[in-house]
């Protein structure tokens, strides 16, 4: 049997100049994705970022591209030939960019199987559906999902009863129970990194914006929150339960950056990392005993709650 070739795409944007501030995070979503797939025997696997390209085109008088030209995306599709697509939909503003990334798809061959993630599709997974160039949409947390999608696919089996998942069954939306969350997460294997090429977030003028020290890069270190701030949409892809790395799982990650990259910053990117303050202290203090000399914040901030003074 030949393996399946995959293929996982943060699309480029489309939005009034600011827009191109988001461009330089690293895809943690997708490289958890593909790790996770990797690590269960779908190896021949890639992601193409296409939002991190620094090609900024002006559309009109309020409209720019960031990003890959779709035009150098479809060539790339074409040159990799994957038999499976996923796309990371993360926002609905930019739903319209992610659409046009499996348009493309469709275009090049109708057979090559168009899977839809991120926070937007978990919210509203119709709205994809019904564009007719997505197959399936997965909601929630993703990797075991995606691992789960591959192996319907791999052995030719219908997609309609996976969980975790939206699909479309004669025209009409059906959403599947959602899959119950990951308990352990020192069990996933750190982000594939790898398949990435880093120096172009490293290297990245706008990523030295609110940096003590370069390089710097993101971690997380942890999933979910148990709060309901009426602004946040966390809880569509990692739910209220909030579950933790060990600090030593998270400073092997660590270290492992700066083993690869000279990574002298980390940028926490948890949406609660404070919640167990013990545990916050234990990675400060695994740091410490380390002998590791980053520095690092939290750029979405912590709750005032959890601090002592």
């Amino acid at each position: 049997m030949e393996k399946l070739k995959i293929l996982l795409i943060n699309p480029p944007l489309e939005g009034n100049i600011n827009s191109g501030l988001d461009n330089i995070k690293v895809p943690l979503g997708l490289a958890y994705i593909a790790a996770y797939a990797r690590k269960h025997g779908f190896d021949d696997i890639k992601i193409l970022d296409a939002k991190i390209q620094r090609d900024i085109k002006k559309i009109n008088e309020e409209l720019w591209h960031f990003g890959m030209p779709y035009k150098d995306v479809e060539l790339y599709i074409r040159d990799y030939n994957p038999d499976v697509v996923g796309i990371h939909s993360a926002y609905t503003v930019y739903e319209r960019d992610a659409l046009k990334i499996a348009e493309i798809v469709k275009k090049i061959n109708k057979k090559i199987i168009v899977i839809f993630g991120g926070a937007h599709v978990s919210a509203d997974p119709g709205s994809v559906l019904k564009s007719g160039f997505v197959d399936i949409s997965v909601r929630g947390e993703g990797e075991i999902t995606f691992y789960d999608i591959l192996k319907h696919i791999e052995s030719k089996k219908s997609l309609n009863n996976i969980l975790g998942t939206a699909v479309l069954v004669d025209g009409k939306l059906k959403l599947n129970p959602l899959r119950l969350l990951m308990e352990n997460l020192d069990d996933l294997p750190f982000p594939a990194r790898d398949l990435l090429n880093m120096q172009d977030y490293l290297e990245h003028p706008l990523n030295a914006i609110g940096t003590m020290r370069s390089p710097a890069t993101d971690v997380i270190t942890s999933r979910g929150c148990p709060f309901n701030c009426v602004f946040c949409s966390i809880h569509t892809i990692w739910g209220k339960t909030w579950r933790a790395r060990s600090p030593e799982n998270v400073v092997d990650e660590i270290e492992q950056l700066i083993k690869d990259y000279g990574i002298k910053q980390i940028r926490f990117q948890d949406d609660n990392i404070s919640l167990d303050k013990k545990r916050m202290h234990e990675i400060c203090d695994e740091i410490i005993n380390r002998k590791l000399n980053i520095r690092w914040d939290t750029p979405n901030g912590i709750a005032i709650w959890t601090l002592d003074e």
